[in-house]
C-alpha cells in the first residue's frame, strides 16, 4: 500500500456513517451554533494529536500490529494480548456490523425495503466488501480508493446544496436544545459524539 493509498482507508475509515448521524445528537445538547462548531474543532485537534503520537509510535516501533505493538511495548505482552483478541472478536464485528445496518437503513429511503430486507442488505454488504479484499489487495485498494473518494464528493455536494438550501430558505432555529445539561457536562457529551466521529486516525 502506498501513500494515497493510506489515506484513503484514514479517509474511508474516519468518513463514516456518524458524520450523518451525529451532528442532530451534538444539537440535542447545545444550543449555540459556535459551540456545536467549537466542539467539532476541539475533537479534530484532539485526533490530530492522537495521528502525531501514533507518527511518532510508528517510527519508534517499525513493526505491523499498530494499536496491539504499542500497548504490549508500553504495558506489557498480557494488554496486547487481550486488546488483539479484544479488537478480533468485539470491536471490529461491532462497528463492522453497525456501518453496515446504518448503509441499510440509509438504502431504504430510497428503496421499499422490509426489516428483513435491511437485515439482508447489510449482511450482504459485508459479504461483498469480504469478497473483494479476499480476492486480492489490488481489487481491495481500489475499491477502498474509489469509496473513499466517493465519500469526500458526497460530503461536498451535500455541504452546497445545504448552502444553497440555507440562502434560499428561513430556518427558525430554537435556542434550547431538548436535552438541558450544565454547560462543561453538554460540551464533555458532545464531545463523545464527536471522537467516535473522528475515530479511525490510527487505522493505517
Amino acid at each position: 500500500l502506498g501513500l494515497w493509498d493510506s489515506v484513503a482507508i484514514i479517509v474511508g475509515v474516519v468518513i463514516g456513517v456518524g458524520i450523518f448521524r451525529v451532528p442532530a445528537s451534538i444539537a440535542e445538547y447545545l444550543s449555540s451554533p459556535l459551540l456545536v462548531l467549537g466542539v467539532w474543532v476541539a475533537g479534530g485537534l484532539l485526533a490530530l494529536c492522537g495521528g502525531l503520537c501514533y507518527a511518532e509510535l510508528s517510527a519508534a516501533f517499525p513493526r505491523t500490529g499498530g494499536d496491539y505493538v504499542y500497548l504490549r511495548e508500553s504495558y506489557g505482552p498480557c494488554l496486547g494480548f487481550l486488546f488483539g483478541w479484544t479488537q478480533l472478536l468485539v470491536i471490529r464485528p461491532g462497528n463492522l456490523a453497525g456501518i453496515a445496518f446504518i448503509f441499510a437503513e440509509y438504502t431504504a429511503y430510497f428503496a421499499p425495503l422490509s426489516p428483513w430486507g435491511i437485515r439482508v442488505l447489510a449482511v450482504g454488504a459485508i459479504l461483498l466488501l469480504t469478497a473483494l479484499n479476499l480476492w486480492g489487495l489490488r481489487f481491495g485498494r481500489a475499491a477502498q480508493n474509489l469509496l473513499s473518494v466517493t465519500k469526500v464528493l458526497g460530503l461536498l455536494l451535500l455541504t452546497l446544496v445545504g448552502l444553497a438550501v440555507a440562502q434560499a430558505a428561513n430556518f427558525e432555529v430554537s435556542a434550547t436544545p431538548p436535552t438541558q445539561l450544565p454547560l462543561p457536562l453538554a460540551l464533555g457529551t458532545a464531545l463523545i459524539f464527536v471522537l467516535l466521529t473522528y475515530g479511525g486516525w490510527n487505522e493505517s
